[in-house]
């Protein structure tokens, strides 16, 4: 797949969900928003706070999955800082030269997108856990990250 295309989707395919018709977004949005994604990622694996909010919408809404019943939801600037610095306090930049890589699969429709990602985490006894999920991404429409909705599937 490319940026301006997807073999299984149309160009200007409509999709309806929540009641309204979305029109499929072109390859300039597709492109803004693969690019929003990409240093989401790499500003994800450095533990940097400030540039996840730098691409989120002003009044962003994280809904986690972790916490009671599906999973807790924050809402606003501080709410969502508050969870993303204690979820990635122990991500560290990285020493080496190599840039984070970015998810393996994005796929775009309307103004959304489903993303997925594979972290490993090191564990309290040292030992690590692998983790994979999908994040159901609402973009404004600058581009920027107005609702991450995460699903994950932590393995043993």
């Amino acid at each position: 797949m490319n940026d301006s295309t997807d073999k299984h989707t149309p160009a200007n395919t409509t999709f309806e969900y929540e009641g309204a018709p979305q029109v499929s977004p072109n390859a300039e949005q597709i492109k803004k928003r693969r690019k929003t994604l990409e240093l989401f990622s790499a500003a994800w694996s450095n533990g940097d706070v400030d540039a996840l909010l730098d691409l989120m919408s002003e009044n962003p809404v994280y809904k986690g999955s972790t916490g009671e019943g599906p999973g807790t939801s924050f809402t606003g600037r501080e709410e969502v800082r508050a969870n993303l610095a204690r979820m990635v306090s122990s991500n560290k930049p990285s020493d080496t030269n190599e840039d984070p890589v970015p998810p393996p699969q994005m796929y775009f429709f309307a103004d959304r997108a489903l993303v997925y990602w594979h972290l490993t985490l090191a564990a309290a006894d040292g030992s690590s856990n692998e983790v994979d999920g999908v994040d159901v991404i609402t973009f404004t429409d600058d581009g920027r990250i107005a609702v991450k909705d995460a699903y994950r599937k932590a393995f043993t």
